[in-house]
């Protein structure tokens, strides 16, 4: 009796292995307050903390960690120093670690110097605090007994490592105080026996390669791309390495859209066969090599490329970039290359679909015939919901369709809005009137923003209850007519500035009426002589009066023209 076995696939996930390193120590000095000037590298093999009675004593320790990859993972560092020996009456005492925030000579670190420079000319470069420049936050701390010497003292570091790593910090070392004892201890320094040193274990970055997709079908002449996501843990640079797997195909040229990149990026490699090109199948290794870390890590993925013979005229349609970020309000532009295969001779029609809503878009060229470049450009309104969008180009002519899609994140913007309610009211000459100005804030803005109005009945005053805050915030806005005040409808805008920006709000009316105005009957007409026409007049106003703008900046002001007597004519500004 034969039993069938199913198939069982099983998919491991493997984590790299941690890793140990000792780091010795590159540079080690003490500095003496009782000889500020003083050092103390040459050829010394003594490192002191503490103190001499009353002067401090302090050591300067720094070590290399860049042969750890960034975004590496420390589980353990421990910084180790061999005791040798300490002051009479020396009991126990507190070491503490602290963070240098300024870089330091070996050979030239003092209490009061840091440093000297000899070119382009001669510098002393002071600590800007005397005894060294370190963050007061204590990294590590370790009580040491006097029964301790002989023996090795560490002390774990590894959230101060980590960021050194991860270059949130500058590593400029560290430094080591017992500020708080009264007596001095003796450490062994790295020209002496038993140098200190670092023992670092972690757990190594990783690059991540997502192709999509990783087999691709091309016509001899035309070409193919394929994107890969570089992710991982690794967060530094990374160089972009290709080369075919024998057999290579002939006449074609591989292009990645960037030679190098911080990870994590969007890696775009287009493969642009030829007429020689041979019928067949083919394989790309495209490989990740990063540049720091030692050793740096490395990954590489295989892409598959299918060529076939070319049967009927057609045509590629390549867009780039693959992804991009654009905030609200912004334009996007895409470059669309067209190639035609085979002896494509129509002309071709682009489109665009997939837009995020109310957005519109136009092409450089388009119903051409291939080969040809066409600068795709879509504008998104400040209306446009925040997310990503996958916009779909289509190519369609002499009877083919060919689609390619990119991503489009659109980000929030950053500004503000006002909006005045109501939008129409009514008062008499002399009365006064109120209006509700609504300021509100975009993508985090938070500069104060200055209202001012614009379109003002004549002769009426203007004040407000709220002006130049951060948003968001409400004005209540009171205008009071003089008793003067012409008779009719007004339109005024609000107009805000601020952080650079000017913005205008809706229009809101004002009716003015005379006073005591009421409805009455309305008497049948008489007859009589036709007045003469007035002649044309009109009145003219700018706001804001007066506007400040950064360099090369830009700004608005709100121009209004109403007409006083006459017909209304044409006006050149």
């Amino acid at each position: 009796m034969t039993l069938a076995v199913p198939a069982l696939h099983l998919r491991l996930e493997i984590s790299a292995a941690p890793a140990t390193k000792t780091i010795n120590i590159d540079k080690d000095v003490y500095i003496n307050e009782a000889v500020p000037n003083s050092n103390f590298d040459d050829t010394d093999t003594r490192l002191y903390v503490g103190r001499t009675a009353p002067s401090r004593l302090r050591s300067l320790i720094y070590f290399d960690v860049s042969d750890i990859p960034p975004g590496s993972t420390i589980i353990s560092a421990k910084l180790i120093l061999t005791f040798k020996s300490h002051d009479a009456g020396f009991t126990s005492g507190i070491i503490r670690v602290h963070r240098v925030v300024n870089f330091w000579s070996e050979t030239v670190a003092t209490w009061n110097v840091r440093s000297k420079t000899v070119w382009p000319f001669p510098m002393t470069w002071y600590w800007d605090n005397p005894g060294g420049d370190f963050d007061p936050t204590t990294e590590a701390s370790r009580t040491v007994h006097a029964g301790d010497v002989g023996t090795e003292i560490s002390w774990e570091i590894k959230n101060l490592v980590q960021k050194f790593v991860d270059k949130v910090y500058t590593n400029n070392g560290v430094i080591l105080e017992a500020d708080t004892s009264s007596k001095w201890l003796l450490f062994s320094s790295s020209e002496g026996t038993n140098p200190p040193r670092l023992e670092v274990q972690y757990t190594p970055a990783e690059i991540e390669l997502t192709p999509s997709p990783q087999s691709q079908t091309v016509v001899q002449g035309g070409s193919v791309s394929y994107q890969i996501v570089v992710g991982g843990t690794y967060k530094g640079n990374a160089n972009v390495i290709t080369d075919w797997i024998a057999p290579a195909p002939s006449g074609v040229t591989v292009i990645p859209d960037v030679m190098s990149g911080v990870v994590p990026f969007v890696l775009t490699v287009t493969v642009q066969t030829s007429a020689t090109t041979a019928p067949g199948d083919y394989k790309l290794r495209v490989e990740l090599q990063g540049t720091e870390g030692s050793p740096a890590p490395s990954k590489a993925v295989i892409l598959d490329l299918h060529v076939e013979p070319p049967i009927t005229p057609d045509f590629n349609i390549i867009v780039t970039p693959g992804s991009q970020s654009v905030p609200q309000g912004g334009t996007a532009e895409y470059i669309v290359d067209l190639t035609a295969t085979g002896g494509f001779s129509d002309p071709v029609a682009l489109s665009v679909s997939g837009l995020p809503p109310g957005s519109t878009y136009s092409f450089s060229l388009n119903n051409q015939v291939p080969d040809f470049t066409s600068t795709l450009s879509i504008s998104i309104p400040e209306t446009a919901p925040q997310g990503s969008y996958s916009i779909i180009v289509t190519g369609s002519g002499g009877g083919k369709t060919h689609d390619y899609s990119v991503t489009l994140e659109v980000t929030e913007a950053t500004g503000f809005t006002v909006e005045v309610e109501p939008t129409s009211q009514t008062a008499q000459q002399g009365e006064a009137v109120d209006y509700t100005v609504h300021v509100t804030g975009m993508g985090g803005f938070s500069d104060p923003v200055t209202l001012a109005i614009a379109g003002l009945p004549p002769g009426a005053a203007v004040s407000a209850t709220a002006n130049s805050l951060p948003p968001d915030y409400d004005s209540t806005l009171t205008i009071q007519l003089a008793s003067d005040t012409p008779i009719k409808t007004y339109t005024m805008y609000i107009v805000a500035t601020g952080g650079g920006l000017s913005v205008k709000s809706n229009p809101f009316l004002l009716t003015v009426t005379p006073v005591g105005a009421t409805p009455s009957p309305t008497p049948s007409p008489t007859p009589s002589p036709t007045p003469p026409a007035r002649e044309f007049d009109f009145e003219i106003s700018v706001t804001p009066g007066s506007l400040t703008l950064p360099a090369s900046g830009s700004g608005s002001v709100v121009v209004q023209l109403a007409l006083i007597s006459g017909t209304a004519q044409e006006v050149s500004l």
